[in-house]
C-alpha cells in the first residue's frame, strides 16, 4: 500500500504524532484500498508512505519517500528523490553581450576503434569506444530511420583491444 501525506518532512510527520495529532495519508490507488488512512498500529508494516507540498494536475506530486513502522509509530527510512529538474548546480558565465553561458568540461567523443562489427544480416558497422570503455557501434531503426547505439557485449584485453 503506498499512502500519500502533506508535509515537509519525515520529521514533521513524526512530530506531528508524537505530539498526539491524527495524521492521515491518502491511498490513490484505482485497484482498491484507496481511501484514506489514519496512520497508527492499523496501517501495515512497510507501508511506503510519500510525501509532497503540492497537487499537479489534480495529483499528489512526491518529493520524498519513507516506509511506516507501527511498532515505533513513526515513519522511518527517507529517501530524498531528487528530480531532474535543477538540482544539479551548474557553472555559468556572462558573455560580451551579458548572457549567460554554460561553462562546462566538453563531452568526451567515442574513438573509433578501427574494428569491424558483421551484424546478422550481413551488415558491417565501425565499431567505436566510449571514454568508459565500452564499444558500441551505430545502427539505424527499421522502424523510425533514426540512428542509435547498440552497445556489444564484450570485454577488452590489457591492451584496450575488443576480446570476441
Amino acid at each position: 500500500m503506498e499512502l500519500y501525506i502533506q508535509a515537509k518532512s519525515k520529521k514533521n510527520i513524526n512530530e506531528r504524532i508524537a505530539s498526539g495529532e491524527a495524521v492521515y495519508g491518502t491511498n490513490y490507488s484505482m485497484f482498491g484500498g484507496g481511501g484514506t488512512y489514519k496512520l497508527d498500529e492499523t496501517v501495515p508494516d512497510g507501508t511506503v508512505i510519500k510525501l509532497y507540498e503540492k497537487m499537479v494536475g489534480g495529483s499528489p506530486y512526491a518529493k520524498a519517500y519513507g516506509t511506516w513502522r507501527s511498532a515505533k509509530r513513526m515513519v522511518v527510512c527517507l529517501v530524498l528523490m531528487l528530480l531532474a529538474g535543477g538540482v544539479q548546480a551548474q557553472t555559468v558565465k556572462r558573455d560580451a553581450d551579458g548572457n549567460f553561458v554554460h561553462v562546462g568540461k566538453p563531452k568526451a567523443q567515442p574513438q573509433k576503434t578501427g574494428h569491424w562489427y558483421k551484424d546478422s544480416k550481413g551488415n558491417l558497422h565501425d565499431v567505436y569506444m566510449t571514454d568508459k570503455g565500452r564499444f558500441f557501434v551505430i545502427k539505424t531503426s527499421a522502424k523510425t530511420g533514426k540512428e542509435y547505439r547498440y552497445y556489444l557485449p564484450l570485454s577488452q584485453d590489457g591492451n584496450g583491444f575488443p576480446v570476441f
